[in-house]
């Protein structure tokens, strides 16, 4: 059922009727016309064992987990039940565990590799497409995106292709390099199988060799999958990865040794909340009841200005961020607005101007800021024409 003409940024009572028997009443918040500070959770591989998921859904107390964290959009980094194409596990395994918060909140999925999965002579349908409304595409459902506040999300299949060629390769390429996420304040991407992991299944080489540089190329400021059941974040060349795979399903192992970027790993239930304004994100992962036992702050540089001079040479500004959390910035130039962009200073800059020397080329520029040895995102691009 598709429901037209709400309101953004507006609160819904509604209650659903079936057969004449009336459910609960329950509220649902629309998405804002525009940037406003939201939270969001992303979690995964919640199957085969109900309990386990519910107490991630809903924390030991009925109370916290999930639904006391208060999102406006839950992502789902597959895995949600353990066999896609048999009926009987999606109830038990999915809509009992989580009808509380489905109720007042949407969910995004991917598809994990035991959607595809069945049970040995059952029917071969995939019941995903069934129980999930998601936005419009090509992808059918398997890849899409989306815009929520400043935040632009795409959603993968890595269980299909995605090399460039390929209808969903094809498609991520022209959604990376659209006005939407390009614009876009914080760009997210998540799909089930990891660039990087410390778990079982360790990182993906199809990931890493053709996804891995256009996260880095685009600015993508975090990314998030599953199939390894544990936590583990890492970090590379500008992009933060996440494997959230604690939403129930039996722990896997951590070796230490399978993931050179690592920085932080868990074998526990846990979810993670993401806090946004426009220019800060919040990252935490959480116990079932709440607690936090990793997280993360990025902050958003820019926005770049620049002005050519008589001479050619180009002056280039930006806002100050704060000096506990900015240890420098640099800045990068590409021929077109798709990269690959190159680096023109050689060191951090300190301060808040940059005069290049001698004349300066027309092209697209971006910056970045640097702390702790790590480098953020790329910000926006800016174009400067040769006549500027």
């Amino acid at each position: 059922m598709k429901i037209e003409g709400l309101e953004p940024g507006t609160r819904y009572r509604y209650r659903v009727i079936v057969d004449g028997a009336e459910g609960k009443e329950a509220v649902f918040r629309t998405a804002p016309a525009g940037p406003e500070p939201f939270r969001f959770v992303v979690y995964g591989d919640s199957r085969s064992v109900p309990k386990a998921h519910l107490k991630v859904v809903e924390g030991p107390d009925g109370k916290s987990g999930i639904l006391g964290a208060s999102p406006a959009l839950v992502l789902h980094v597959g895995d949600i039940v353990l066999r896609g194409r048999y009926y009987g596990d999606w109830g038990p395994q999915f809509f009992e565990p989580v009808k509380r918060l489905a109720a007042v909140v949407p969910i995004y999925p991917v598809l994990g590799n035991h959607e595809y999965s069945r049970k040995l002579f059952s029917h071969a349908h995939m019941w995903y497409y069934d129980y999930f409304s998601l936005p419009e595409g090509p992808g059918g459902g398997a890849w899409y995106a989306f815009s929520y506040g400043a935040a632009r999300f795409i959603a993968l299949d890595t269980n299909q292709d995605f090399e460039a060629g390929s209808p969903q390769g094809d498609w991520f390429r022209r959604e990376l390099a659209s006005a939407e996420t390009r614009g876009a304040a914080w760009r997210f991407v998540f799909f089930h199988h990891p660039a990087f992991s410390s778990g079982n299944h360790g990182g993906t080489p199809a990931v890493q060799k053709e996804l891995v540089p256009l996260l880095e190329r685009y600015g993508i400021h975090m990314v998030f999958s599953g199939h390894d059941h544990v936590y583990d974040r890492s970090y590379k060349n500008r992009v933060h990865y996440v494997v959230t795979g604690g939403g129930g399903a039996p722990f896997s192992a951590i070796f230490k040794d399978r993931n050179g970027f690592s920085l932080a790993t868990a074998r526990r239930l846990h979810f993670c909340t993401v806090d946004l304004s426009e220019d800060t994100l919040r990252f935490a992962a959480r116990a079932p009841d709440g607690t936090v036992f990793d997280s993360l702050t990025l902050l958003r540089p820019g926005p770049l200005s620049a002005r050519r001079a008589e001479d050619g040479t180009l002056l280039f500004s930006w806002p100050p961020l704060p000096e506990d959390a900015c240890e420098g910035y640099n800045l990068y130039r590409s021929e077109t607005p798709d990269g690959p962009f190159e680096k023109i200073n050689e060191n951090p800059l300190e301060g808040t101007e940059f005069t290049t020397a001698g004349s300066s080329p027309a092209g697209y520029y971006v910056m970045t800021y640097v702390w702790e040895g790590k480098e953020s995102a790329f910000s926006n691009e800016i174009e400067i024409r040769a006549t500027e």
